[in-house]
């Protein structure tokens, strides 16, 4: 949906908190305005099942910058 042409994906570790920083250069979109689909819906529950914080960054036209951060302790991803 994005049309983005780069994308750039940043991990970080600081101690037990772990940031991901995802950017792109797609069309971007008004975030303030915009209603969650099911990828930001489904992002958002993921953050919350780890007791993490997520961050939209968005303007049309502008590409779109999505962070979030997590204690490492606080949640397990899939463990298979």
């Amino acid at each position: 949906h994005a049309r983005a042409t780069a994308v750039g994906i940043e991990v970080l570790k600081s101690g037990n908190t772990i940031v991901i920083t995802i950017r792109d250069n797609g069309v971007g979109f008004d975030a303030g305005a915009a209603t969650p689909g099911n990828g930001l819906k489904s992002l958002r529950r993921r953050v919350d099942a780890v007791q993490g914080s997520l961050t939209v960054a968005s303007e049309p036209g502008k590409g779109s910058v999505m962070t979030v951060s997590f204690d490492s302790r606080k949640g397990v991803m899939d463990k298979r």
